[in-house]
């Protein structure tokens, strides 16, 4: 998620091999809504399938079958009484509309990717910092501060995360980028079987670019320069995306190999099927790092309580709060128990579709720790609690160095472990 949006514009297309994405990703035909069935664990397979044989009009849209998960068709007319035959079946945990919101937005109401884009337009505050390749290159050799912070390159002379796949779930990759090191064709775009995961919006490319950045010819370095990305498109152009979708993507992520999950967005309500999809994965073995929200300043005006979004609050997932160059908490990161780690967030520089650019959020944040949990995993550290407990052991609190909200340092609980150091966490 961001906080100050900034915006790419995509000026072509080159064709692209697609994706061998389900069926299901397609929206859902006029007439028909989605419903999200969440079994029980001890649900037999049997018993699914006559749960949803019972329900007049009901299509199976997909079986997330290690999910205990099926997404369903369904007359719209009828989905009040679904809701009410369902409520009381001892095999289902949940019977959920599926509903569609904006995953990028922050939940005091800042605007998505593209539209802060338009309002930026002749604000000389609000200026983009954009790059086109070849004209201007960011810096040489491209390893910024941010990257520096989490010492990344001091772990490099033990690994790079290569052989490590890392799935990105988002608005999709530029993979035409010369700083990423990914393709199409091994991802998903769930939100439109028809197409390859490419991104419309520049947020998933700036997310790639921050775990990933190789730094070609002047450009950025990200925290993992040698992992495999693997694009899976869940949000359109303007980050909204249904919930269904984002459940699918991290079925996807998890059976088509991942070890990591970069989930850079959120939603300020918990849902029974998004719940069980991150712990189905973490079981798996399968590592899910998220942003945890952009509810820092309007928490701390309000004097009121921050929250962490979900899936970032689940204790399942990494929450990551953001920090800025300062060494202080970003005001922007929201805060509390449920965040579990920190890394930099505020002005950073990364790849973008056609070029580079800053932005900032805890949308940043995440894809610092998801590129060390990489690291992590190409050292040896075997499932999501050994990536944890590498971070966390190699993590130190920013307090007392840095000052938060006046002259006072901000209790644990705002930055969970602190800012993890790579170099430790591979045994240098």
């Amino acid at each position: 998620m961001i906080k100050k949006l900034v915006y790419s514009v995509l000026v072509g297309f080159v064709a692209l091999s697609l994706p061998s994405a389900p069926a299901f990703a397609n929206s859902t035909q006029a007439g028909y809504a989605r419903m999200i069935l969440t079994f029980r664990q001890n649900a037999t397979p049997e018993e699914k399938q006559r749960i949803i044989s019972s329900i007049k009009g009901a299509v199976t849209v997909q079986n997330l079958e290690a999910f205990n998960i099926a997404i369903i068709k369904v007359p719209k007319a009828q989905t009040p009484s679904i809701m009410e035959e369902t409520k009381n079946s001892q095999s289902l945990r949940a019977v959920e509309k599926d509903f569609r919101i904006n995953w990028l937005k922050d939940v005091d109401g800042t605007p998505s990717l593209a539209s802060s884009f338009q309002q930026a337009q002749g604000m000389i505050q609000d200026a983009r910092f954009h790059w086109p390749w070849g004209k201007h290159a960011p810096s040489t050799p491209g390893i910024h501060w941010n990257i520096r912070r989490l010492k990344a390159p001091q772990a490099w002379a033990k690994t790079q995360g290569s052989g490590v796949l890392v799935a990105i779930i988002d608005t999709g990759v530029d993979c035409a980028h010369p700083d990423l090191k990914c393709n199409l064709a091994d991802g998903a775009n769930m939100t439109n079987s028809s197409t390859p995961p490419i991104d419309d919006n520049g947020h998933g490319t700036h997310v790639a670019g921050i775990i990933a950045g190789q730094g070609k010819d002047g450009g950025v370095f990200g925290v993992a320069p040698q992992v495999t990305i693997i694009p899976v498109k869940v949000l359109n152009a303007d980050g909204s995306g249904n919930l269904s979708d984002v459940v699918s993507g991290i079925y996807w992520a998890m059976t088509h190999g991942a070890r990591v999950i970069n989930m850079s967005l959120g939603a300020p309500t918990s849902a029974a099927a998004l719940e069980q999809a991150v712990h189905k994965a973490y079981q798996a073995g399968v590592v899910i790092v998220a942003a945890s929200g952009n509810d820092g300043e309007n928490a701390s005006r309000s004097g009121g309580a921050s929250t962490v979004d979900y899936p970032g609050a689940y204790p399942w997932v990494i929450a990551v709060a953001a920090s800025d160059r300062s060494d202080h908490i970003a005001p922007f990161s929201s805060f509390g128990p449920a965040v579990d780690i920190t890394a930099p967030g505020d002005g950073i520089l990364s790849t973008v579709p056609n070029g580079y650019e800053k932005m900032s959020g805890t949308s940043m944040a995440s894809p610092h720790i998801a590129g060390v949990a990489a690291l992590a995993v190409a050292s040896g550290a075997s499932g999501p609690e050994s990536v944890k407990a590498a971070l966390n052991t190699s993590a130190s609190l920013l307090c007392p160095k840095s000052v938060f909200r006046g002259w006072q340092c901000a209790p644990s609980t705002d930055e969970g472990h602190g800012i993890p150091d790579a170099s430790k966490i591979v045994g240098l």
